[in-house]
């Protein structure tokens, strides 16, 4: 009979694919696929897919700051008494640590570079303790309990196996100590300790797939270090970057390498970096910084790791203030007559100064109307003009940075459109120039290249004002105004203006607010009753206070916000 020997062959081609199959290595890359070829004894045409077999990897498996971080210091002169590491860590490796092993370096960040401490010193009974107190393993080099960290360079210590695995997640201590005579000295942070390292299979359930290595200047070093803030929850990674730095310096010779040799014990995968904005402040062109890029690209290349690279985000100046030729005071009112008009807007704040009797002009107010064909606004004040029209040189200009037509480019290598030094530079890096584009200058324009920051409303993340409706009465600096829908401490850095009640065109800086529930930092002149209305301006309509650097987030809001989701998104999509 034909059917049971079909049915035997059947068993047989299942059995045997079945065995094949269980010897061949559990995939951990998206398979690629083989040409096609045609199997003796299967249809022609089947595709058959491999994948890359898994391997031993040691990398990085916390998110640490590095010497010199922010500071471009990082030496201590040793005092002949002993001092202490005990260095707090969280396993962000994304899988159990079974065993450890630690970097140290000799050197510290700087401006210029890289300095070396200038000598070598040792660290002795270096522990890990897992929970805090229990000792899981004593660290050594070459099997001897000193570690000599040496001037100049990085190292790393034997691997130790854990007596007990740190959970992905957990938190664990390093602790151990030095003593060090003058004038010699050491790496004041931690001693130098610069990478936990864990060396498990490539395809171990969990582990994370990259190792971030972040460097740049003040934009990605102020308001709590993006890269490093980022990586909170999400993986591992370095980041060693100070204010005023530039690609040019850390291209130049060696000036780049202590940071390599340190990147390839830590087993990083990708570094990233903002430098750009510096660079073209000091006159170097686009094709001079891509070429910076270029070559500290192909110095993270020698390791097999990707250089990825931030888009140069705007630098703006404020425009100067628009002297005012008539400004006049009645009842709640000031009118002005202004240059140009139509760089105002309706309920949004501006402030006048210059005029000699200051009192009902000299003060932030909200536009209350624009009437372009005659350049003439309308402004709420608290009244009480002890003159008018008033006298002086009295200007107008948008209230902190909040008025994109009083902000500028800073410079014309910042100048709108593609042709600047900032437009030549994205679209290299657009055009292939780095391995990721870290997209954060979209972020911060309304449309590519426009060249100015955004505010209150470009981005729904910057809040634009709102009115509301006072409910309740707490005390003289407290009260309830609904609705606002900005959410937690956002008004922080604002202001309020009185709409109607006592108040009326009276202005107070804002300190905090827990939704409709809200804070100024000090009193209002009269009392505040049920049914008064006030302007909320909140903090985060302006998106910076210096033109070059996000103003500080106000509970995920605002212009550092904005900086922050695209980091997460892009330390996500490494992971």
């Amino acid at each position: 009979m034909k059917l049971p020997r079909l049915l035997a062959r059947a068993l047989v081609a299942l059995w045997t694919v079945t065995v094949l199959a269980s010897l061949a290595p559990a995939p951990q890359a998206l398979a690629q696929p083989l040409p096609n070829r045609v199997a003796p004894g299967f249809k022609p045409g089947l595709r058959y897919f491999t994948a890359a077999a898994p391997t031993l990897v040691t990398r990085m498996a916390v998110r640490m700051l590095g010497p010199g971080h922010n500071s471009g210091t990082g030496r201590s002169t040793g005092a002949g008494s002993p001092v202490a590491l005990n260095a707090s860590m969280v396993n962000q490796s994304g899988a159990a640590i079974t065993d450890i092993s630690l970097v140290f370096s000799g050197w510290f960040l700087s401006t210029s570079g890289t300095t070396a401490v200038g000598n070598d010193y040792d660290v002795t009974s270096v522990t890990v303790e897992y929970p805090a107190a229990t000792t899981v393993c004593t660290i050594q080099k070459s099997g001897s309990g000193t570690i000599t960290v040496v001037n100049g360079t990085s190292i790393a210590t034997d691997i130790c196996t854990l007596s007990t695995p740190i959970p992905a997640g957990a938190t664990f201590v390093v602790k151990g100590t030095s003593t060090v005579t003058s004038p010699n000295g050491y790496i004041t942070q931690n001693l130098g300790l610069t990478g936990v390292r864990t060396t498990l299979m490539s395809n171990t359930p969990g582990l994370r797939r990259g190792v971030v290595f972040a460097t740049g200047d003040s934009i990605v070093t102020n308001n709590g270090s993006q890269p490093y803030s980022a990586l909170s929850g999400r993986g591992p990674g370095f980041q060693a970057s100070i204010s005023g730095t530039r690609a040019d310096t850390y291209a130049s010779g060696t000036n780049f390498d202590r940071q390599i040799q340190l990147a390839s014990l830590l087993g990083v995968t990708n570094f990233f970096s903002d430098w750009s904005t510096n660079d073209a402040s000091a006159g170097r062109t686009a094709a001079q910084i891509l070429a910076d890029v270029a070559t500290l690209r192909a110095k993270a290349a020698t390791i097999g790791a990707k250089w990825d690279h931030m888009t140069m985000i705007p630098r703006n100046s404020r425009a100067s203030s628009a002297a005012i030729s008539s400004l006049t005071g009645s009842g709640n009112a000031v009118t002005a007559i202004v240059p140009d008009a139509s760089r105002f807007i309706v309920d949004r704040p501006y402030s006048i100064s210059g005029a000699t009797n200051g009192t009902g002009y000299n003060q932030t107010m909200m536009v209350t109307s624009v009437d372009v064909p005659t350049n003439t606004i309308t402004l709420l004040s608290p009244g009480g003009f002890t003159e008018s029209p008033a006298t002086g040189s009295p200007v107008i200009n948008g209230w902190n940075w909040s008025a994109r037509a009083f902000l500028q480019a800073a410079g014309s290598q910042f100048v709108a459109g593609s042709g600047s030094v900032r437009g030549q530079f994205n679209a290299g890096l657009r055009g292939g120039g780095v391995d990721t584009v870290v997209e954060v200058a979209d972020a911060f324009e309304v449309a590519r290249d426009d060249g100015v920051y955004p505010v209150g409303g470009d981005k729904p993340k910057l809040l634009s004002p709102s009115t509301c409706t006072v409910t309740s009465v707490i005390n003289t600096t407290r009260f309830v105004c609904s609705p606002y829908t900005g959410g937690n401490n956002t008004i922080n850095l604002g202001i309020l203006q009185g709409r109607t009640g006592a108040n009326i065109g009276v202005t107070r800086s804002a300190q905090a607010n827990t939704g409709a529930d809200m804070t100024m930092n000090s009193a209002w002149p009269s009392t505040v009753i049920p049914g008064d209305t006030f302007w909320v301006v909140p903090g985060s309509m302006s998106s910076t206070q210096d033109g070059t650097h996000p103003d500080v987030a106000l509970n995920g809001t605002g212009s550092q916000a904005l900086l922050d989701d695209v980091m997460v998104a892009y330390i996500q999509g490494i992971m």
